[in-house]
């Protein structure tokens, strides 16, 4: 979640122009402040979102929604004129809508099938003048029209997220001699940050080998790698098939340094290093599988009860006094780092 700079909302009000609308309307013109308490809710249309928001590949957020005419007819006998066009306000409210939120906008009218987008501008409608003065302030036009009782679609492309709020938004429709309001699921404000944290833990260990030969090819799947001098880097890998790292081995005065890395969110909790001069020189079980216990070289670490960021190393050196090639017999216990 964001942290919130700002409350923002966008109090989504929609005034829809009908055909056949009456030149000599008698309704006072609103203000953007007082609009819902002087219209009624008698229109037929419902607007209603078409799915959740969601973020398209730009990283922006898409609302689509679709008005239907529930009745529709010529106004008289309890129909509804067909619709002409929408118009949106912002900023009717405290936590008003910023217009540089908006990106793009698009209709998609019965029997299209594509969207048509625009470039939306924010000014005065002036057809409403001429539709018996309904509003006079600045709004977002969509050249949205119905055909009978079938849905015709709208969106609006915001660069930030917002939260659905089911009643900030309003159509006003205008018909004969007034206008008329019914709620529907506009833009609110952005999502509250409750301070969730981000919790991370350990998963199960996995034991882990430095890549190379088998110790029994019957039984456990073991390895050990084959120093030759120089500075060698065998892949580590745990469940015998995860590269979670490697092992480095390079001369150093009086013998060599192994080095354990891991990748990424893995960390070390135990390691095991064994080097001989032969295979044989590896401690082993009767049936060759090796005991990392009894190898000479080992360590171990723990996380810190009283720190929840503790982490286990992901890089370790152990110095062995050595000279020349060696068998390396190099054992570890792993665990991923997981964050959500």
């Amino acid at each position: 979640m964001k942290n919130i700079v700002q409350k923002i909302s966008i109090l989504a009000i929609f005034i829809a122009i009908l055909i056949g609308c009456s030149e000599n309307s008698n309704v006072t013109s609103p203000s953007s402040k007082g609009l819902s308490q002087e219209y009624g809710n008698d229109t037929k249309y419902v607007v209603s979102l078409v799915q959740d928001p969601y973020q398209d590949t730009d990283g922006n957020w898409v609302w689509e929604w679709q008005v239907v005419n529930t009745a529709p007819g010529n106004g008289l006998n309890g129909t509804q004129q067909a619709l002409s066009h929408l118009d949106l306000i912002f900023g009717l409210e405290e936590c008003a809508g910023n217009w540089s939120n908006v990106v793009s906008a698009g209709v998609k009218n019965y029997g299209a099938t594509a969207w048509t987008d625009f470039t939306p501008t924010y000014q005065e409608d002036m057809s409403l003048r001429n539709s018996g003065d309904c509003y006079r302030d600045p709004v977002l036009k969509f050249s949205v029209t119905t055909n009978g009782s079938n849905a015709s679609y709208f969106r609006l492309v915001l660069n930030d997220e917002f939260e659905v709020d089911e009643t900030s938004g309003g159509l006003i429709m205008k018909y004969a001699n007034k206008c008329s309001i019914i709620s529907f699921p506009g833009i609110g404000c952005p999502p509250e940050d409750f301070g969730i944290e981000e919790i991370c833990y350990y998963n199960s260990s996995e034991t882990a080998w430095s890549a190379g030969t088998r110790f029994n090819t019957k039984g456990n799947w073991a390895t050990y790698s084959t120093y030759t001098g120089g500075t060698k880097t065998y892949d580590l890998y745990a469940g015998q098939s995860i590269l979670v790292g490697s092992v480095t081995v390079e001369p150093a005065i009086g013998g060599v340094n192994v080095t354990y890395s891991l990748n990424g969110t893995w960390g070390l909790s135990e390691y095991h290093l064994h080097l001989a001069t032969s295979v044989s020189g590896i401690p082993q079980a009767n049936n060759k599988n090796p005991i990392p216990g009894q190898f000479k070289y080992k360590g171990s670490y723990e996380l810190d009860p009283d720190d929840i960021d503790s982490t286990y190393p992901n890089t370790v050196t152990v110095f062995v006094p050595w000279s020349g090639s060696a068998i390396v017999a190099a054992h570890a216990v792993v665990q991923e780092r997981i964050c959500e």
